[in-house]
């Protein structure tokens, strides 16, 4: 998770990478469950700001 604030505006972003994109680059398959439920909580986490 990055927090930063942009400098053209001023205004504060807040961004993730999505879990489920790292167990594809790198082709770890059996992380994919975990990576799932981590999605999950991050959307919601990012979906409550």
């Amino acid at each position: 998770v990055n927090v930063y604030e942009d400098p053209t505006d001023g205004q504060t972003v807040v961004s993730a990478v999505d879990p489920q994109i790292l167990v594809e680059v790198t082709g770890r398959a059996d992380l994919a469950p975990i990576a799932q439920e981590v999605h999950g909580k991050l959307t919601a986490a990012l979906d409550a700001l």
